[in-house]
């Protein structure tokens, strides 16, 4: 979970900075209209999609890739398990005597 999370963040931040630059870039030399860009005031408005859009993306592709990384991890922890390995040193007993002060 903690995999599938932090590359949820990633993918929403790479793709939210990436989208801003490229509206940036249209607003600046293609004269694209900004106003349409700052309009909340509906559900349907385009940045509300947009962001709904990079939400979703950003889930599949974490998703995607934490699963793949769990069933790789569990193909090679089984490819792995019947690898004998040196056995540890016990640890030495401890004394119980007591001593005086």
């Amino acid at each position: 979970m903690r995999l599938f999370f932090s590359l949820f963040v990633l993918f929403f931040l790479g793709l939210s900075g990436l989208t801003a630059a490229l509206v940036a870039l249209g607003v600046h030399f293609s004269h694209f209209d900004s106003v349409a860009w700052t309009e909340v005031s509906s559900w349907h408005s385009r940045p509300i999609l947009v962001g709904s859009g990079l939400a979703a993306l950003s889930f599949l592709a974490s998703a995607g890739l934490s699963l793949t990384w769990h069933l790789f991890a569990g193909v090679l922890g089984r490819m792995t398990a019947g690898v004998t390995r040196k056995p540890s040193k016990a640890p030495r007993a401890r004394s119980n005597r007591r001593t005086t002060v």
